[in-house]
């Protein structure tokens, strides 16, 4: 009976011990994965459930993908921006300045406006989103909106009541403390855009080196 006694306690013990080692396991893994995330995405921060940040003296770039979660079927990839110049004493800015890039390194470049209004549907529906809500959430977290708010428009559109503009603005000259917003498009990567890690590349001359954004459209 003892030696019954002692085998039952010795399998309760084994079992907790168990138990206690798969829960350490899972906890482990979790702060694993979550630290898998932070890294993939580093030196970004991700400031809103669509919002991604990446920020250093000179400049800061913001990329909002709430609209391109909703097109990752399409052939265009929409990108809400927000880029300002914090430190540059001018900060030129064209269609050359910002790439779209893969997770294979492969780089997309704007195209024009006129392309994209012919070959996508969705043209207009996207400014009158735009015309709704843009950064929202990154406002709360960021002291941009103090600065001087430059005009710009990639991608022109004549809705009414859209807060873009209806003529193309596609070469600005950015000074110190101020910001542009602006909805822009790139080819769609693939049909395997959802879940890939993505960049948003900001280069040009006078940049120490590009900075980028890492964000991935769930």
């Amino acid at each position: 009976m003892k030696s019954r006694k002692t085998t039952i306690l010795s399998l309760l013990v084994l079992s907790g011990c168990l138990a206690v080692g798969l829960f350490s396991g899972r906890m482990i893994l979790g702060r694993s994965l979550g630290q898998e995330e932070k890294e993939a995405l580093a030196p970004t921060r991700k400031i809103g459930y669509f919002t991604f940040l990446n920020e250093d003296r000179s400049v800061a770039l913001v990329v909002d993908v709430e609209l391109a979660r909703m097109r990752k079927a399409e052939k265009y990839l929409p990108l809400g921006i927000r880029l300002a110049n914090k430190d540059i004493y001018t900060l030129k800015l064209d269609r050359q300045s910002l790439l779209l890039v893969d997770s294979a390194d492969k780089t997309y470049s704007m195209p024009g406006y006129k392309q994209v209004e012919a070959a996508y549907d969705k043209y207009s529906l996207d400014a009158k989103y735009y015309a709704r809500k843009l950064f929202t959430e990154g406002d709360i977290l960021t002291g941009f909106a103090s600065f001087l708010k430059l005009p710009c428009s990639f991608f022109p559109h004549p809705f009414k009541d859209s807060v873009m503009h209806d003529i193309l603005i596609d070469s600005i000259d950015m000074p110190q403390r101020s910001f542009i917003e602006d909805l822009v498009y790139f080819p769609n990567p693939g049909s395997d855009v959802a879940g890939q890690k993505l960049r948003l590349r900001l280069q040009g001359p006078e940049l120490e080196e590009p900075c980028e954004v890492a964000f991935v459209v769930d």
